[in-house]
């Protein structure tokens, strides 16, 4: 589930315990509901006035997202469809503010624009999330799974955000927020940084993006080889434990698999497949039911 914005006010905000105008990385999920042909912001990180400030934030479109900095030019903007989930990133490195996106079903991320900060933006501890430092500038939809690191991360890092809701790299961590409803202000980092109320705002569908994905360890521990020509219990073997045969092409027979499987089978998926043995890797093959 996702926070859903219908109003100005509703947006949350967090007092940092420092600036991050060394550095940072912001990610999450966003999804217009309604194009308020207005400034629209995702995301904003100031220093609590109107002086230095370092957002996420369409154009006067509503729609044409762009990243922008107190005291430089915009970065070009690109448009986001209504209706449709979004995965975004924010970076800034002191000095370079880049944005980069994916839809859900994207192969991959893809740098969108950068803008450069003249004398850098200091003193920016203050974030919000849905709304910017001049107000009135809310965005209208929903937002989910929020992560904000004090560093910059690589490509391979961001892509690796889009996988789950819950931050994968946990260091250098200054706070992850899941946001399933206005009054999940927690943050799950363990820093502390509890967002303020969202008063107004509800609750709606998410992404579908898990909030971790569980890692399994898989060892086949045994297999044995059957005959097709009785029930699953019944059916004669044709070999001992571990022991290859030989059979006619097309031939119908039955495998048993035995595998050892540690981690959070419950909400994972095991896929089994098979090849020949003088077949390429490209070759095998997906076991359906």
């Amino acid at each position: 589930m996702a926070v859903r914005f219908t109003g100005d006010g509703q947006q949350p905000s967090v007092t940092l315990g420092a600036s991050l105008e060394g550095g940072f990385t912001f990610a999450g999920w966003v999804y217009i509901v309604t194009d308020r042909n207005d400034y629209s912001t995702v995301m904003c990180l100031s220093d609590g006035s109107t002086s230095e400030w370092v957002l996420l934030q369409t154009d006067a479109s509503g729609t044409n997202l762009r990243p922008d900095v107190s005291d430089a030019a915009n970065g070009s903007s690109t448009a986001l469809s209504t209706g449709t989930w979004y995965f975004v990133c924010l970076t800034f490195d002191g000095n370079v503010a880049t944005w980069y996106s994916a839809e859900l079903a994207d192969p991959s991320l893809t740098t969108r624009s950068s803008t450069s900060s003249s004398a850098g933006e200091t003193g920016i501890d203050t974030l919000q999330f849905g709304e910017s430092i001049y107000g009135t500038e809310w965005w209208n939809g929903r937002i989910e799974g929020f992560k904000l690191w004090d560093v910059v991360l690589n490509s391979s890092e961001r892509e690796a955000e889009r996988a789950q809701l819950d931050p994968v790299k946990t260091s250098d961590l200054v706070g992850s927020w899941r946001l399933a409803s206005p009054s999940d202000t927690t943050d799950y980092s363990g820093n502390g940084n509890t967002l303020s109320a969202m008063t107004g705002a509800s609750t709606e569908s998410g992404s579908g993006v898990p909030n971790s994905v569980a890692s399994l360890a898989t060892e086949q521990e045994g297999y044995r080889w059957r005959d097709d020509d009785g029930s699953e219990s019944g059916a004669s073997w044709l070999a001992a434990q571990d022991t290859t045969i030989e059979g006619a092409v097309g031939e119908t027979t039955r495998l048993r698999v035995l595998l050892d499987v540690d981690g959070d089978l419950a909400s994972s998926q095991v896929t089994l497949q098979y090849k020949r043995s003088d077949e390429p890797d490209s070759e095998f093959r997906t076991v359906t039911t």
